[in-house]
């Protein structure tokens, strides 16, 4: 049956997704520690603070997204893998 490719793409898909988490979430510790960081006597501090805020929020966005779509793909694969199974019994049943 064709499930083992199926299981190879969720596998393939799901390792992406974790990638791309992982270098979200160090943008995302870059930029606190930027946002922390930012001497008091910068200037325009506070527009800078409110503009790096919001790409903060952006990646938290995106981090959000990625999570689900990681959750999304391990329960296809789980899927895939129950359907395998059940393919095995079945074929071997008759």
């Amino acid at each position: 049956m064709a499930y083992r490719p199926i299981q190879q793409l969720l596998i393939r898909e799901l390792a992406n997704y974790e990638s791309k988490l992982k270098e979200v979430d160090l943008n995302k510790a870059r930029l606190e520690r930027e946002i922390d960081n930012l001497p008091v006597d910068t200037r325009f501090r506070e527009k800078k603070i409110h503009d790096m805020t919001l790409r903060l929020d952006a990646l938290y966005d995106t981090i959000v997204e990625l999570e689900e779509r990681i959750e999304d793909a391990k329960l296809r694969k789980a899927l895939s893998k129950w359907k395998q199974s059940l393919w095995t019994i079945f074929t071997s049943l008759c």
